[in-house]
This record gives C-alpha cells, sequence and structure tokens, in this order.
C-alpha cells in the first residue's frame, strides 16, 4: 500500500505530495521538502568531503581487567528514568560452544575505550575510539567526547 500525504515545503512554502510509504516513491521524495528544493540541497551536499570521523584504534593504555573494574563503576545511562543499556551480538564459537566472545566499553578520562576477548582461547582486542583527522591521517588535535 502506498501513501501520499500533502504537505508544506520548509525551504520554498511550497505544498507538495510527499510518499510516506510503499514502491515507486520519487527519487528525490523528502518528508521536508519539494523535489526541486531536494534536489537542489541533496545533490549539493554530494561535493562535500568528509574531513573528521570517528576510528577505533588499537591500544594497551588500559588492561581487560581495568576495564572492566571501570565498565562498572561508570554511571548508568537512563533516558526518562528507563536504563538505556548497548547490546552487543554474541558470538559463538560452533566448535566450541563454551567458548563465547564477550565485549564491552569503558569511559576513562583518557577516552571511550572498548574491548572483545574470547572466554577460552583467551585472545583479547582492545581498542580507543579516536576523532581522525582524514586530510592528515593522524589523529585531530581535538577529541570530542564519545557519547
Amino acid at each position: 500500500m502506498t501513501t501520499h500525504k500533502i504537505t508544506v515545503c520548509l525551504e520554498c512554502g511550497t505544498p507538495y505530495y510527499y510518499q510516506t510509504s510503499g514502491n515507486d516513491a520519487p527519487e528525490y521524495n523528502h518528508s521536508r521538502m519539494c523535489i526541486g528544493c531536494a534536489k537542489i540541497i541533496l545533490s549539493g551536499s554530494k561535493g562535500i568531503l568528509r574531513k573528521f570521523e570517528w576510528k577505533n584504534i588499537k591500544d594497551n593504555e588500559y588492561s581487560l581487567s581495568e576495564l572492566k573494574e571501570i565498565e562498572k563503576s561508570n554511571p548508568k545511562k537512563t533516558l526518562f528514568g528507563l536504563p538505556l543499556v548497548k547490546i552487543y551480538p554474541c558470538l559463538i564459537d560452533l566448535e566450541n560452544p563454551s567458548n563465547k566472545n564477550i565485549r564491552g566499553e569503558a569511559n576513562t578520562p583518557n577516552g571511550t575505550f572498548s574491548y572483545s576477548y574470547w572466554t577460552e582461547t583467551g585472545s583479547i582486542e582492545i581498542y580507543k575510539k579516536v576523532y581522525w583527522d582524514l586530510e592528515n591521517n593522524k589523529p585531530s588535535d581535538y577529541q570530542p567526547k564519545f557519547i
């Protein structure tokens, strides 16, 4: 089923049909802009090159046991009184089902670190989230707080 809605473009004020769902939607179908404005704005932003991005860099500043302790002491995040919990995919070794992959994340004074380890094989990976300068291919001088 295809649903159409008449709405007003927030850029130019023109009333237009917006296809909220269904097949055969126009290429520049947008909930807040008519097709003409969406074509100009969205095609113009395609030429903007990304200068920074978040990267996970291998790090050994903290040990696995230190990160687990920090993770326990981090304050629990809530939204409207409900707990917010990060859920990671559960990985299990098919040849050895008791070997499971455990993941976690800890916010430290030096940044956000994530860890991953297998319960029986002992392989541990620890990464630090770094704001990366793509133009100079190095960590940015400014490191915003990763949320």
